[in-house]
């Protein structure tokens, strides 16, 4: 039987839309493996992926939430794990994932809330011999202040401007620029070239 959620128990919109999209970079693969650090996606994860592969070597690995302290060995495990020309993917919390509503009772600590934590990650996929296929950031500062924006101009008595901005807010919640985007949640995609 398969349990309904209401919407109070949903992870946050960020994290459900770079789930939906990491599930659409593994789908080729078949079922990944899994690894997550962030008990609080343990249910949006088994939705996704009701029964994780449980062989050896990885076709595809889902990563999710790298932890200061421990990701580098983590990393280098989940490396050996993946078969040559396997996506690794990444779902990482970034500063302004502390700032959501839906968060701020979340007791966690992030490798992306620390200052250069993502490009340190990026620069151990590189020289762990994976190339990096993509980045994104989900949930951009752009997006909130377009909307906010929005808000406030149809209160003013211009509703039609304020559900264009509304409308444009929506085409700028992900960008495919991590560096520049000012996201809560961060997606990269890579791919194992040698052992």
């Amino acid at each position: 039987m398969v349990r309904l959620h209401s919407a109070a128990e949903l992870a946050p919109l960020d994290y459900r839309y770079a789930l939906d999209a990491a599930m659409t970079m593994l789908a080729p693969t078949g079922p990944p493996h899994v690894y997550n650090n962030l008990p609080q996606l343990e249910d949006e994860v088994r939705w996704r992926i009701p029964l994780p592969a449980e062989t050896i070597q990885a076709s595809g690995i889902l990563w999710i939430e790298p932890l200061p302290g421990v990701w580098l060995h983590e990393l280098e495990r989940l490396v050996q794990a993946l078969s040559l020309g396997a996506p690794l993917v990444v779902v990482a919390s970034l500063r302004r994932a502390q700032s959501l509503i839906e968060c701020r009772s979340w007791e966690w600590r992030a490798l992306g809330f620390q200052p250069r934590g993502i490009r340190r990650l990026e620069q151990a996929l590189r020289q762990a011999g994976l190339r990096i296929e993509a980045s994104y950031g989900f949930h951009t500062q752009i997006a909130d202040r377009l909307a906010k924006l929005g808000q406030l101009v149809a209160r003013c008595g211009h509703p039609g401007l304020g559900d264009q901005l509304h409308f444009r807010a929506h085409l700028q919640y992900y960008s495919q620029n991590l560096r520049n985007a000012h996201a809560t949640v961060a997606l990269l995609l890579a791919r194992k070239e040698q052992h």
